[in-house]
């Protein structure tokens, strides 16, 4: 159900012809990518392979492929990727980040996400064993759908980055393509489910699973206002996810005092 939220939230922006000679493909990188050493071993690396590099503040992913023109224009790639090492994924699970991230990315309308986990191996705990960074490496492709693959380091990882580019450019430039600034523009928007879901995030207990599943059935605080009056919450979400809801009952109780009337 959660899946199908998302799928149904995907917004296919507008699509321009792109046909013509002159288009070559340029990688760009999340600013933030290089706050940490890592980060900027990673570009140093990309420059080396010569990989056409530019950063700059991505709304959504760490690498966002593009392809760009001389008179300026620039479309996406439809790939886009997300690094996480393994201190990274914990505490992105931790905190709830990596659910809702990756909602977001399969709601951006990228066609081709990828996740490329790094250095899980070696991880060494940040509060969160192993097998919890499997479960989500594992759900995250088997459950949602995406794209992911598992480098040992950094170099690995750029390796990888560098495959991933000649493939992508191989391909070629597609006849139609959504133009970069309308992706960026219609990613930096927040939607009424986005907001809702944060605020559910912060209530006691309420994982990312637990969010989606409440998002399936009340998408907004007015939603969950009319929902959480009724006196078969319960059952109600039992029915909604087959039978078996995940949404525990103090979470369920939270919810009736903070959103009923």
């Amino acid at each position: 159900r959660a899946l199908q939220r998302q799928a149904t939230a995907v917004v296919e922006p507008e699509r321009v012809d792109v046909t013509g000679e002159g288009w070559s493909l340029l990688l760009l990188v999340d600013s933030r990518e290089r706050t940490g050493r890592s980060g900027k071993r990673m570009q140093e690396l990309l420059d080396r392979e010569g990989v056409p590099i530019e950063t700059m503040a991505l709304p959504l992913g760490d690498l966002l492929w593009v392809w760009r023109h001389p008179d300026g224009r620039r479309v996406l790639a439809d790939w886009v990727a997300e690094r996480k090492t393994a201190s990274d994924l914990a505490a992105s699970v931790l905190d709830g980040r990596y659910d809702e991230q990756k909602g977001r990315l399969v709601r951006s309308g990228i066609r081709k996400i990828c996740y490329i986990f790094e250095g899980l191996s070696r991880h060494s705990g940040h509060g969160v064993p192993l097998s919890a960074l499997e479960t989500a490496v594992v759900h995250t492709s088997f459950i949602t759908g995406l794209t992911t693959l598992e480098t040992a380091d950094i170099g690995d990882t750029v390796s990888t980055v560098v495959q991933l580019h000649k493939e992508i450019d191989k391909a070629g430039v597609p006849d139609t393509a959504v133009l970069f600034d309308t992706y960026l523009a219609s990613s930096r928007r927040t939607t009424d489910d986005q907001v809702f879901g944060r605020m559910l995030r912060l209530i006691p207990g309420c994982g990312g699973e637990m969010v989606e599943e409440l998002l399936c059935v009340c998408p907004t605080a007015a939603d969950a206002a009319r929902f959480f009056e009724d006196d078969n919450v319960k059952s109600r979400l039992q029915d909604a996810n087959g039978g078996a809801s995940k949404v525990t009952a103090p979470v369920v109780g939270m919810c009736a005092v903070l959103f009923s009337s």
